[in-house]
């Protein structure tokens, strides 16, 4: 539950402008989906271990959850979990994924997504949540002191 104390309507509704335009900035909205993201990212390295033989440590490392740049929609921010861009095993973990003409599909990432696919967004909620909570304990802290 998202909550606050305020003395009055006017304060109110300035404190939930204030603490909303602060809680939807990308950089709180990016941190609360990495910090849901990184765990699955985790679990996706450790699925590759338990379903390809062959795989150096490097490989599993690889795979995180980072931010990607959308210069071309403004306003979207995209969390993408898979190999670390600029890993040389970005273009293995295709293969182990998809499969070739030789190799047979091994998929890692899918099912470790499916697994987190419905949780998702009400675990960002939460993370949302608690920093909405963070931010709107600093304001009141700067409203106290203002006065």
């Amino acid at each position: 539950m998202i909550g606050g104390k305020w003395s009055g309507v006017d304060a109110a509704g300035d404190a939930l402008v204030a603490i909303a335009s602060e809680c939807a900035r990308d950089e709180v909205v990016v941190q609360a989906m990495l910090q849901v993201s990184r765990p699955i990212a985790d679990e996706m390295g450790a699925a590759l271990y338990s379903r390809v033989t062959r795989v150096t440590g490097e490989t599993g490392a690889s795979i995180e959850a980072q931010q990607v740049e959308k210069g071309d929609r403004p306003g979207i921010t995209v969390v993408e979990l898979g190999p670390r861009k600029g890993s040389d095993a970005g273009w293995r973990v295709k293969f182990w994924e998809l499969g070739t003409s030789r190799l047979p599909a091994r998929p890692f990432m899918r099912p470790t997504w499916d697994e987190h696919e419905a949780t998702y967004s009400t675990a960002v909620t939460a993370a949302l949540a608690k920093a909405y909570q963070t931010l709107a304990t600093r304001h009141a802290r700067r409203q106290a002191r203002a006065t």
